[in-house]
């Protein structure tokens, strides 16, 4: 094989690697934007007692008797889900950006959906009427 076939082969293996690699990257961020739907929703759908109950112990305030970062998100995304951001805040002060950050992935995921969708339709042949 000459360098230029060598080269040539090489951009489009690349090509291929991108494709795959751009269609893995899409099904990894669907599916944690499939989760995150998920804790967003929750709060409305089960009661502050269940998730408490079914939510796990934070190993490090067990380990260590003090609260991680992540200490009190929980709750604070059940008071943010009610409308009562100053608690929310009160107990994790990180709570209010990334539920913000959860809703606004949400909003560019249905954006990317449909217009992956408009995009689909819109490339099929159109009935001809008689």
């Amino acid at each position: 094989m000459s360098g230029r076939q060598t080269a040539g082969h090489r951009r489009d293996v690349l090509a291929v690697d991108r494709a795959q690699l751009t269609s893995a990257l899409f099904i990894s961020w669907f599916v944690y934007s499939v989760i995150i739907f998920l804790v967003l929703l929750t709060p409305f759908v089960l009661s502050g007692k269940t998730i408490e109950r079914i939510t796990p112990k934070c190993a490090w305030r067990v380990r260590y008797h003090k609260p991680c970062p992540a200490c009190g998100l929980t709750t604070g995304f059940r008071l943010i889900s009610a409308g009562q951001f100053r608690r929310a805040e009160a107990l994790n002060r990180y709570s209010l950006p990334l539920y913000t950050l959860f809703l606004l992935n949400e909003i560019i995921l249905l954006g990317v959906l449909g217009g992956k969708i408009a995009h689909r339709y819109a490339r099929r042949p159109q009935c001809q009427q008689s």
